[in-house]
Formats: structure tokens, sequence, C-alpha cells
């Protein structure tokens, strides 16, 4: 049989020591059937307290790191400060490239070759085969001859009709005789 209880864990606590993870040396908590639950609760709990006090308490050896973490703001001096570095840094990189005016002109080339690089490929993409452009040329010259074959014929046909057409005309005035007003009484 196994007893429902069983003493408090005590451990000996150092005098200095006051991280919350060890229980204080009067824990009377009584030790029940859930209990292993709860230890298992309680000892997240107090680890995650302790990584909490570990992080900002003591972060790490160098105080610039523990400026970031803390995500304080660098004094009015160091911004400055910071912002003559970042400025010097600047001029030198510029003199290393030869100052803006050089600068601007290469960026100017390499944005005309970037430019010119996409046309060649636009090209290349819309760029006819030899013996293809040869196939639709003879094509649009054989459609362009049935066109021209059909205007002709198109035009013999009413040039046909204007004739005909004419010939009705001189026909139907023959038949009209015109005679003078005098001539009716």
């Amino acid at each position: 049989m196994q007893p429902l209880s069983s003493p408090p864990r005590i451990e000996p606590r150092s005098h200095y020591d006051q991280s919350p993870d060890s229980p204080p040396p009067y824990d009377t908590q009584l030790s029940t059937p859930t209990s292993r639950l709860d230890a298992s609760v309680v000892d997240k709990l107090t680890s995650e307290r302790r990584r909490n006090y570990q992080r900002v308490k003591q972060p790490l050896s160098s105080p610039l790191k523990a400026e970031r973490r803390s995500g304080s703001r660098p004094s009015p001096q160091k911004q400055q400060q910071n912002a003559q570095r970042h400025r010097e840094r600047e001029s030198r990189a510029m003199k290393a490239r030869g100052g803006a005016l050089k600068m601007e002109k290469d960026v100017m080339d390499l944005e005309k070759r970037c430019e010119l690089r996409l046309l060649e490929k636009e090209a290349e993409f819309y760029e006819l085969d030899p013996d293809d452009a040869a196939a639709l040329e003879s094509e649009q010259e054989a459609l362009e001859d049935e066109e021209l074959v059909a205007l002709l014929q198109e035009r013999e046909e009413y040039e046909k009709l204007l004739e005909l057409e004419q010939q009705q005309i001189e026909e139907a005035l023959a038949c009209f005789t015109i005679s003078a007003p005098d001539d009716h009484v």
C-alpha cells in the first residue's frame, strides 16, 4: 500500500539566493494524487520566472547587448555620435566610388545595359526564323495576286455591264422620235 502523503522536500537555501525557483523552507503543502501535475505546472512557472530573472537581471557580460535587449534608446549624444559616424562612413564610401557624378554615371550605364539586355531578350522572343519569314512573304504575295486577279475579273464584269447598259440606252433613244410642236395640229 502506498502512502497518500509524503513529507515536503526541503532543500537548503543559501542566504543570498533570492531566486524564485527554490521553495520556502516552511513548505507545508500536502501531497495529493494530483500533486504531480501541480508540481509540473509549478516547475514550469518557476523555471519561466528563473529565465525571466536571468534575462533581465543578468543579461550578458556586455552592457551594449543589455541596452539592445532592454529596448532602451541611446542618449541624444550617442545618437549624434552614431549619425556622425554614419555620415563619415558614407563620405568615405562616396570618395572610394569616385564621387557622386561618377556614381550617377555608373548607375545610368548599368540601367542602360539592363535595358539593352531586356530589349535583346524581347527581340529574340519576337524574331522570325528566316525560313518562316520567306514562307509568310510568299504566302502574302500569293494572297495579293489572288486579290489582284479577283479585282481585275470584277472590273471586267463591271465594264461588260456598263457596255450592256449603254447599248440599252442607245436602243431606247433610237425608238424615240422628237418632233416639233407645230406638227401636232
